[in-house]
């Protein structure tokens, strides 16, 4: 039970650093096309085109480096979702099993 407990917290912190990650890719994806568009803007000035253009590759970066927590973050809640889906499997087998054990006249005093 106190798995099965432990393991939702960890699949509900997996869940909310992976939709914070998604809110910052989001933030990337616009920072990137506004820098895309000021690129378009400032082709005549040299200096700012270079800027725009290592601003642009630093902002690619950042996007890849988030959207690849974003998938790994994601896996992880799927795994830890599935050992919490297993816990409860597992929980509800022992309740038959005693149950079946108290029908057949067993008790744990006699363990």
């Amino acid at each position: 039970m106190q798995e099965a407990r432990l393991a939702r917290s960890e699949a509900e912190q997996a869940t909310a650093l992976a939709r914070a990650e998604a809110e910052r890719c989001r933030e990337l994806t616009g920072k990137l096309k506004e820098a895309a568009r000021t690129k378009q803007e400032d082709r005549s000035d040299n200096g700012c085109v270079s800027m725009a253009q290592r601003r642009i590759e630093e902002l690619t970066q950042e996007l890849a480096a988030s959207t690849q927590l974003v998938e790994m973050l994601s896996a992880e809640k799927r795994g830890l979702q599935q050992c919490l889906e297993g816990s409860l499997v597992m929980e509800g087998q022992g309740r038959v099993i005693a149950r079946s054990w108290e029908e057949q006249g067993g008790s744990e005093d006699t363990v």
